[in-house]
């Protein structure tokens, strides 16, 4: 199941197959990496996993969060078409670094302007 299937209520494949193969495989595994946090999260909440303490937990979660709301803000560009395009200047983003960091929105031009908290 993709993100977009679990916010929308609906599969877009048209997304991945119209990104060449390296974004495409890039889009695939933010889709999974999306998933693995949600999980984490929830089980972390839920105190499910058991061997971390409070202080762990405590630590993690905001890591975590911050990690879904990047892979949130990167899913929801690839369903308005814009995945790998520099969200700043309108560039196409390198495949390369979109290899490395699905959830990145910026190019390596911008990358090191700040924004805020998500700031790549």
């Amino acid at each position: 199941m993709t993100y977009l299937t679990i916010q929308t209520g609906r599969h877009r494949p048209s997304v991945r197959a119209s990104l060449p193969g390296a974004r495409a495989q890039a889009l695939r595994r933010l889709e999974r990496e999306h998933v693995a946090l949600l999980l984490a999260i929830s089980e972390l909440e839920a105190g499910a996993r058991g061997a971390e303490s409070p202080e762990l937990r405590a630590a993690l979660l905001p890591l975590l969060r911050h990690d879904l709301a990047r892979t949130q803000y990167a899913l929801q560009r690839a369903a308005a078409g814009q995945y790998g395009v520099c969200d700043r200047c309108g560039r196409a983003i390198a495949a390369g670094k979109l290899e490395l960091n699905p959830a990145t929105t910026r190019c390596p031009a911008c990358s090191h302007i700040r924004r805020g908290p998500s700031a790549d």
